[in-house]
């Protein structure tokens, strides 16, 4: 089986004082990857993994903190960033496990 990474939202402003940031999604089906272990790149080859730490607000309006984000300039760092999640493939003649 092999994993890739694909982009399911950008990270668009610094919201609050305390690193949290808004989000763009990118595909409709958003909120059932935000569970799924996330990454956080300009690209999929460039992408280190990190961990959500609370959600706040609703809809469009959402605010997401990651741990290890604790100020305004963090979060600002992060903006144009994407939020990667990990698909899982099906096993192919390649990988020998058919």
């Amino acid at each position: 089986m092999s994993n890739k990474l694909f982009a399911i939202a950008k990270i668009t402003r610094a919201a609050g004082l305390n690193g949290e940031v808004g989000v763009r999604p990118l595909i409709r089906q958003f909120d059932e990857y935000v569970d799924r272990p996330l990454y956080i790149g300009f690209d999929t080859n460039l992408a280190r993994d990190v961990k959500l730490k609370k959600i706040t607000g609703v809809d469009k309006k959402r605010r997401f903190l990651f741990e290890g984000s604790k100020n305004r300039d963090e979060a600002e760092s992060m903006i144009g960033q994407l939020l990667l999640c990990l698909l899982y493939t099906s096993p192919s003649p390649r990988d020998g496990l058919l």
